[in-house]
């Protein structure tokens, strides 16, 4: 089934900005992504200063480069409005600054996912990012890893998460796995 792209993509991106609105105030601040950060850090707790090093630099760049684009009114606050409409246009505009924000936060997120550093995802390491990291319930978890898997090998790989990531934010179409990422949108 295809819907409009507008209203579906609003509607995924609607999800993407609650999970980051951390305290629900309506707008995503500095604040909200260093306690987005913060349960990022939790879920890799188990790794060294370096890794984490690492991962709070990646959150810096995705931040800064997301703040610069996002914040229409240089209030250094992103509305839902502007974070959508940040998501949707280099798509259009800048197709390479797209596939870098892609690339970086796919690296990220597959890197904190694979606690065991075996190169895949298991469902029980999904479902801890689910909980912990984006606020899932364990059923929209468990219900998004099925999506996710479409393989039916009980684990996700780098390629599956950057195909998933991608539709996500993209596809138009209501019955693309991508769509399953965060869960229900």
């Amino acid at each position: 089934m295809t819907e409009t792209l507008g209203d579906l993509r609003n509607r995924k991106l609607a999800k993407l900005f609650e999970i980051l609105d951390s305290n629900g105030d309506g707008v995503v601040s500095l604040d909200d992504f260093e306690e987005f950060g913060g349960r990022v850090a939790t879920v890799a707790g188990q790794r060294d200063a370096a890794k984490i090093a690492e991962m709070k630099n990646t959150l810096k760049m995705i931040w800064d480069e997301f703040e610069s684009g996002a914040d229409g009114d240089n209030d250094r606050r992103v509305t839902e409005q502007e974070f959508i409409g940040s998501l949707l246009t280099p798509q259009a505009t800048d197709p390479a600054k797209f596939i870098q924000f892609v690339g970086l936060t796919c690296n990220l997120l597959f890197g904190i996912a694979d606690t065991d550093g075996d190169g895949r995802i298991s469902e029980a390491e999904h479902m801890l990012v689910g909980r912990e990291v984006m606020r899932l319930s364990d059923t929209e978890t468990a219900e998004s890893f099925d999506k996710l898997d479409f393989w039916k090998r009980g684990y996700l790989t780098m390629d599956q998460y950057v195909v998933a990531y991608t539709e996500f934010l993209t596809s138009s179409s209501s019955d693309s796995n991508g769509n399953w990422l965060l869960g229900k949108y």
